[in-house]
Parts: structure tokens; sequence; C-alpha cells
């Protein structure tokens, strides 16, 4: 198999990994927006509207880092499309999560579940989108069913 060099030429002939990059650019684009200049407004927001503000850049997070990792491990490294998205998807949301943890043993700042659970929510939503995007190349790969059995007895 040919090893792919992320590169603008690959971007411009494989239109899946164009959206993933993009979804990537807007979501960290909105994580700026979000955490540079809605939250400075101090907005009169409902309390929904108030959860979504903090937690929503974790979850633009989890989906940006996720779809950008895959890109990578996919076209540099030349790895399949199932361990690139496991590989991006644990390294994403390990990630996030250390970094929460972290913030709160430097700056004592307190650990939120609901960050966690949205870094791991935009995670689970890239898995899901690049497994429909690669649905072809995924059904090829072999499953537990078509490997051969080991007729060893163990006793």
């Amino acid at each position: 198999m040919k090893k792919m060099k992320f590169t603008r030429q690959n971007i411009r002939n494989d239109k899946r990994l164009l959206l993933l990059a993009a979804i990537g650019f807007l979501s960290m684009f909105a994580v700026i927006v979000i955490k540079g200049f809605l939250r400075d407004w101090h907005l009169h927001l409902s309390p929904i509207g108030i959860f979504l503000q903090g937690t929503l850049p974790n979850f633009f997070a989890g989906t940006g880092i996720c779809a950008m990792f895959f890109s990578v491990l996919k076209n540099n490294f030349g790895i399949n499309t199932i361990k690139s998205i496991i590989y991006a998807f644990l390294i994403t949301f390990f990630g996030l999560t250390f970094w929460e943890l972290l913030q709160y043993l430097i700056w004592a700042y307190p650990v939120d579940i609901y960050d966690i659970m949205m870094s791991f929510i935009g995670c689970v939503l890239i898995v899901i989108l690049v497994l429909i995007l690669y649905r072809k190349e995924c059904a090829t790969l072999p499953t537990c069913s078509k490997l051969p059995k080991n007729n060893r007895v163990i006793e």
C-alpha cells in the first residue's frame, strides 16, 4: 500500500479528508470564539445557555483535535482507518481529560465532569462520522468471524 503524505494536494483529492479538516478548523475556531469573546461579554443567558457556554469549548476541542489526529495518523503514518480513529479517539479523550485534571492540580480550578463528558461526546461524534465516511474501507477489514480459527487444544 502506498503511503500518502498529508499535503494540500491530498486534501483537494480526498473530499472526506477535506471535510474532516474543515470540521477540525471550524471546531477550533469555535473554541476561540466561545472562550475568547462570548464569555467576556457576560451575556444574560438561560441556565441551558450558561451550561452550553461553559461546556461547548470542550465539545469543539474534542471534535477538532480528534479530526486532526485522525487525518495526520491516517495519511502521514499509513495506519489503517480503524486503528487511526481508535488512536485519535484515545489520544484526544485522554489528553483532554488529563488537561482537565491538570487545571485542578496546578491552578486549583474545579474538575468539571460535564467538560469531560462533552469531550467524550465530541470524540464519539467524530468516530461516528469517520466510520460513515470511510464505511467502504472499514467493511473490507477482517472481522473476528473472518479470522482463521485456532485449532490448538488448551489443557
